[in-house]
């Protein structure tokens, strides 16, 4: 089929509408308009001790049913870049990566997408919406290859052009958000930190005495304290959670570096008793080696590993079920 005849319309009229300053940073406010979307309120947060950049996107959409598509732009200065952007359990390059015949329009992100050149690298972090395009918006040419493209990522937020979803409308009030980061070319497992720090970030809850019915030994110093630590900088705390079973916990541990090696895992709140390697299914494979508060193993590259934990918990004196 030949390529779409696309009119491509860009964010106007914009304006600036404050610039704070706050404890944390500099929030500048801004505000434009653009062809169905009369209002797009935009926040962008400057931080003062943090090496990053977020954006905060409120759109009001009219609802329309003719074709349609929406982006936000992230044009970077790169003429020659390489793009690289995660999945599940590793990295992508789309330039070499991809089995013939796979698209290379647009691609589903995990956490972040970065675009490299030189010593220079940029990265994106979507928040909200995970579908991008990279060099230019889609324009339904269907290449066969991944070839030389700007260094352009566009997040690609919704469209009306599928048979899933042209029938319905684009309409309402909608918040996007992303963040970014940029320096020398960074490690697979510094981006995936990064970007799961953004997407799932540390929820603070403050409780007061009326909140607690018992009052209960604390173990953990006031000050700072863990319940779990890992020892590999590459490896992520997937989930902790009750073995579906009842039988002990599950911890899932995911390594983002790309690299084979060991982990040690200690938890000073558990007496642990026994630990197995498990698979996805939760049913155990290979009994660990286990002392008091920590179990050692191996991990492989970009590895989505289980474990069963069993032992008794010393917040309660129990078994940890």
């Amino acid at each position: 089929m030949p390529p779409p005849p696309l009119e491509i319309h860009g964010a106007k009229a914009g304006r600036l509408r404050s610039v704070t300053r706050t404890p944390f940073g500099t929030v500048a406010r801004l505000e434009s308009s653009d062809l169905n979307t009369p209002l797009i309120q935009t926040e962008v947060i400057l931080f003062d001790s943090q090496k990053k950049i977020e954006f905060i996107n409120r759109v009001q959409k009219d609802k329309i049913y003719k074709k349609e598509a929406v982006y936000f732009a992230f044009p970077f200065a790169m003429d020659r870049p390489k793009f690289k952007y995660a999945i599940q359990n590793g990295v992508v390059d789309p330039s070499v990566d991809q089995y013939p015949g796979a698209g290379k329009e647009w691609f589903s992100v995990q956490h972040w997408v970065s675009v490299e050149q030189e010593n220079a690298s940029a990265t994106l972090v979507p928040v909200d919406a995970p579908l991008m395009s990279l060099g230019d918006i889609v324009r339904g040419v269907w290449p066969r290859a991944f070839e030389e493209r700007k260094g352009t990522v566009l997040s690609y937020v919704m469209n009306n052009y599928w048979p899933t979803n042209y029938v319905g409308a684009q309409g309402g009030e909608m918040t996007f958000r992303y963040v970014l980061t940029s320096g020398n070319k960074a490690g697979p497992g510094a981006l995936s930190r990064f970007g799961l720090e953004q997407t799932a970030p540390l929820e603070a809850n403050e409780l007061s005495d009326v909140d607690k019915a018992v009052d209960v030994p604390r173990p953990l110093n006031r000050a700072s304290g863990s319940f779990l630590t890992v020892d590999q900088a590459g490896v992520v705390v997937v989930t902790w959670k009750r073995a579906e079973d009842g039988d002990g916990t599950i911890l899932r541990l995911l390594e983002t570096d790309g690299k084979s090696g060991k982990v040690t895992i200690k938890t000073p709140t558990l007496n642990l008793q026994s630990a197995w390697k498990a698979n996805a299914l939760e049913e155990n494979q290979q009994a660990l080696q286990v002392s008091p508060h920590s179990v050692e193993t191996d991990i492989g590259p970009f590895q989505i590993l289980t474990l069963r934990l069993k032992g008794v918990s010393t917040l309660s004196g129990g078994d940890l079920k």
